[in-house]
């Protein structure tokens, strides 16, 4: 039984790499060779929102901006190429993308010691500060 299990743990790793080369080759000559089929192809994604609100709910909007992306992706069962797989994409279009709500938590120390809060200063200025502390944004003032 130790013999099998052994065997199986080896043979399945191996077998899924022989799979991605083998997938890998066949990408490759499609797209020297485009007579064979074409190796690429593009999948229409909507763009659907799923936007928490303070009481559990979820609200979908779609993206006001782009309501519908074109997305090229490649033919196979891996991803190759810089692309992601078309079958994956064509069973992933209609899913929303989940939106995050953040708080500005300020600590009252911080609050009463240094002013106003990081955030406050960063739409003031119109900008994002990442990894800055207090001190260094009052100190860029």
């Amino acid at each position: 039984m130790g013999k099998f299990v052994r065997r199986a743990l080896l043979a399945v790793p191996a077998l899924v790499a022989f799979l991605y080369v083998g997938d890998y080759a066949a990408i490759r000559l499609r797209v020297a060779y485009p007579r064979l089929g074409s190796a690429y192809d593009s999948v229409q994604v909507v763009r659907l929102f799923a936007i928490p609100l303070k009481n559990g709910a979820t609200e979908y909007e779609l993206d006001a901006l782009h309501p519908q992306q074109t997305v090229h992706c490649v033919r196979s069962v891996f991803p190759h190429l810089g692309c992601r797989p078309c079958w994956y994409l064509r069973r992933n279009s209609q899913k929303p993308i989940p939106m995050l709500i953040f708080f500005d938590v300020v600590s009252p120390a911080l609050a009463t010691a240094s002013g106003p809060s990081m955030s406050y200063q960063a739409r003031k200025w119109g900008r994002t500060f990442n990894n800055g502390t207090h001190s260094e944004i009052m100190a860029k003032r």
